[in-house]
């Protein structure tokens, strides 16, 4: 797992224009860069944790078509976390 041609990860920002005052998500790109190896190595290592999960969702719409007719008990809460 030696890096070759690295280089610094590029960062940017994408616009999340349903905010008020439009603030940025922060972006880093690590392809090309010394860790890009590591992580990549570390995906195919933990991936299997997500596979045929019941509780991650792909999309929006899958997310719709699953909550298509459920209803939410008062001892239950909707809990979103964003790990990407």
């Amino acid at each position: 797992m030696k890096p070759t041609d690295t280089a610094l990860a590029r960062s940017y920002g994408l616009p999340k224009v349903h905010k008020p005052n439009v603030p940025l998500r922060l972006i880093v790109a690590i392809k090309g860069s010394p860790t890009y190896n590591l992580a990549k190595w570390m995906h195919s290592k933990l991936k299997f944790l997500q596979e045929n999960s019941d509780a991650s969702v792909r999309s929006a719409s899958e997310f719709l078509t699953d909550l298509h007719g459920r209803r939410i008990q008062s001892d239950e809460m909707m809990v979103s976390f964003d790990v990407t």
